[in-house]
């Protein structure tokens, strides 16, 4: 039984920020790591063991919350969120413009809608939250949000 079997929800974690990290259209639209002004690490699994000034000036936490449980026989399906937090500074701000949260929140909904597998399945985006300054982040913070149904095979006596 493979890793994907018993822990959707992981996999489901992985594959959501291995997607956002290596997607052509979300890397475009976020900042070079090596840039003096801007630089530094861009998505980030939350949560994070990085400090918020080794982050790039717009990043990406991802996280995955389960939902609901359905057990259907020997397979627990769950409805899970993965829920992708959007950060910035106000210098990527006025330097990108007010299209950029618009442009970077349709990239993650792209990316995230070509997932899909043998254990988690794409249900489509919803409940995202709109960008406000965040005193705590010293940065402006929204989110992206996009649902999967998983399944895990439970354990059985048999």
């Amino acid at each position: 039984m493979s890793e994907l079997d018993t822990r959707p929800r992981r996999a489901l974690k992985e594959a959501a920020f291995t997607a956002l990290a290596t997607d052509d259209r979300v890397t475009e639209l976020l900042p070079d790591a090596d840039d003096p002004a801007y630089g530094g690490e861009t998505v980030v699994q939350k949560p994070t063991s990085f400090d918020d000034a080794e982050l790039a000036a717009a990043c990406l936490r991802v996280r995955v919350t389960s939902e609901a449980s359905t057990p259907r026989g020997t397979v627990d399906q769950r409805t899970a969120l993965v829920q992708v937090q959007i950060d910035w500074t106000p210098d990527w701000h006025k330097d990108r413009g007010p299209d950029w949260e618009d442009d970077i929140r349709d990239a993650i909904h792209d990316a995230l809608g070509r997932l899909g597998g043998q254990a988690f399945t794409a249900l489509g985006g919803g409940g995202d939250v709109d960008a406000a300054w965040s005193d705590d982040h010293d940065r402006y913070v929204g989110d992206a949000t996009y649902r999967y149904r998983t399944a895990a095979v439970r354990e059985t006596t048999d």
